[in-house]
């Protein structure tokens, strides 16, 4: 992610801030391939290039419990009016509920709030790895 933001950061210049409040421990902490990037490249694409004043993007990270709580934020102009997965036309979000229910069936979460100005989506998974589908 960091790449990536880094990339973002020498396309947008002064127009984009970034910020990183991850625990060291949530750094250690391994999810499947997919789960955090679809949600950092939401909130610069549709939430922080967007931004009147200049976008902020803010990446938080730590462990409660027995699970990783993960949350992107961002200071664009928020999703649309009664936002649902299944209602998106974008495939993002989806594909990480998906990602998220085939790793973890129940056992981990997707959610977001939104109003202009101020979105967060977040994810939270359990510490323990997830378990791998059978190899073919």
């Amino acid at each position: 992610m960091r790449a990536y933001l880094r990339v973002e950061q020498a396309r947008f210049g002064d127009r984009l801030q970034v910020a990183l409040a991850i625990h060291p421990a949530a750094l250690r902490t391994q999810i499947p391939a997919m789960c955090i990037q679809p949600l950092v490249e939401n909130a610069v694409k549709h939430g922080a290039s967007l931004a009147e004043r200049g976008g902020v993007v803010e990446l938080r990270g730590s462990i409660e419990g027995s699970m990783l709580h993960l949350q992107v934020c961002d200071n664009g102009p928020g999703f649309p009016p009664g936002f649902s997965l299944s209602q998106s036309e974008g495939h993002g979000l989806r594909n990480v509920a998906e990602r998220l229910r085939g790793y973890y069936a129940g056992d981990a979460g997707l959610g977001w709030e939104s109003a202009a100005g101020a979105t967060r989506v977040w994810l939270q998974v359990p510490v323990t790895p997830p378990v791998l589908p059978a190899a073919c």
